[in-house]
């Protein structure tokens, strides 16, 4: 199956319930119509969420307030036993990466009425709920198998692609005079670029334009920090517009190095890609580090009481999304004996840092340049040559956090 273009899809599930006024399992559960026990499903291709240009658009083209989720497929083509090329169904898999971590996130924010209704309670079910839409719904084959990407010996690796699935939090509706239990579902499939492009050479002016990634310290922190909301994609963006107005600036400054320069030189310019939201505190008139706009953070700094060790720090689990990569890279600096603090990184102790890097389940590890605090304008730029191999010690979580990543 081609999927070089995006597909979205719509689907409601629909089962009777006798009353509206039922809240606990017990009750909610007996009043599930005997009459009408089967859950209705309808499907249809959404061809206006396929034509957003990004998922944050098809989130926001979502009238009604939803809990999301977000992961990544791979499709991989297994290795033919008789050197023939096989492009059957057959001769492919999907790996789904850390569907059950997902899955129980976004089951857990889910009503109890939904719960109970579609899942007897069962997060498992509810994550075998989501490969049914990525396998049927989205893929459209539901022969194509579900494997792991834990051996790479065994498949050649084929496509990448994101999915992001949105349920609408209002789960009540009423036909007839018959109430019922609904779920309605939103997905969207994104082939995802694996090409890395190469710097920019701007022949006009004979400048090669090299981009440095940087953060900035800017917005408070989430209400609900442990959901996925399309209400916080909306609130987030003029955090968004206040980022570009920052990388407009940064090229403006090139501009105008470039009009100075008759010679080829090599330009290095900023490019702000993600805000870190913070907390004043007052008390210390300090700030303290939370999380992504989509994205866990984490600072690398020097242990004070021993400046050859490294300590790996983020915010606390109760403060931000405790996101599926989050959780790997944990697992990894623990794998690999890596001191570990659950504590805000705060902005005081920025003589420390060594390395910033955030994560999501697109991007895994993605390290920083430097990171400009928004408020005081200071800047930090990591060093580039140090005692300690800040190189390695990223390598070394990214693979590891890559691997642990791509377990089904």
């Amino acid at each position: 199956m081609n999927m070089s273009q995006q597909r979205s899809v719509s689907i409601d599930h629909e089962r009777p319930i006798s009353s509206e006024k039922d809240e606990t399992r017990k009750s909610l559960s007996s009043s599930l119509s005997s009459e009408h026990e089967e859950v209705v499903t309808r499907t249809k291709v959404n061809e206006e969420f396929s034509r957003a240009k990004t998922a944050q658009e098809f989130l926001k083209r979502i009238m009604k307030p939803s809990l999301y989720t977000v992961f990544r497929v791979r499709r991989r083509r297994r290795r033919s036993t008789d050197n023939t090329d096989n492009d059957s169904s057959s001769g492919y898999y999907l790996s789904i990466e850390r569907i059950l971590e997902h899955g129980r996130r976004l089951f857990e924010s889910l009503s109890e009425r939904q719960r109970v209704s579609f899942f007897n309670e069962d997060a498992r079910e509810f994550a075998k709920h989501l490969e049914r839409i990525v396998k049927i719904d989205l893929w459209m084959d539901e022969g194509i198998e579900l494997g792991d990407v834990q051996n790479a010996s065994s498949a050649q690796c084929a496509e990448c692609y994101m999915v992001t699935i949105a349920i609408e939090e209002e789960d009540y509706d009423e036909r007839g005079g018959i109430g019922m239990v609904v779920l309605r579902t939103h997905a969207l499939l994104t082939p995802l670029p694996n090409v890395v492009p190469p710097p920019r050479l701007r022949e006009e002016n004979k400048v090669e334009e090299e981009i440095e990634l940087y953060a900035i310290l800017q917005g408070e922190p989430r209400e609900h920090p442990h959901k996925k909301h399309t209400n916080w994609v909306i609130k987030r963006e003029s955090l968004e517009i206040q980022r570009q107005l920052w990388n407009e600036r940064e090229e403006e400054n090139e501009n105008k190095n470039c009009q100075k320069t008759t010679t080829t030189i090599s330009f290095k310019r900023k490019k702000f890609v993600e805000c870190v939201l913070c907390k004043h505190d007052e008390e210390e008139d300090d700030y303290l580090l939370y999380e992504g706009l989509t994205t866990n953070v984490f600072i690398l700094k020097t242990d004070p009481t021993d400046a050859e060790r490294v300590i790996l720090q983020t915010a606390p689990n109760e403060d931000v999304l405790l996101g599926v990569a989050r959780g790997c890279v944990l697992h990894a600096c623990d794998d690999l004996a890596l001191q570990i603090s659950l504590s805000h990184p705060r902005w005081s102790e920025r003589a420390s840092w060594i390395a910033l890097f955030t994560t999501n389940s697109i991007t895994t590890c993605k390290p920083f340049k430097g990171v400009v605090n928004a408020i005081t304008k200071e800047l930090v730029r990591f060093p580039e040559k140090s005692s300690i191999d800040v190189d390695e010690i990223m390598r070394s979580i990214d693979e590891k956090t890559s691997h642990l990543m791509s377990e089904s």
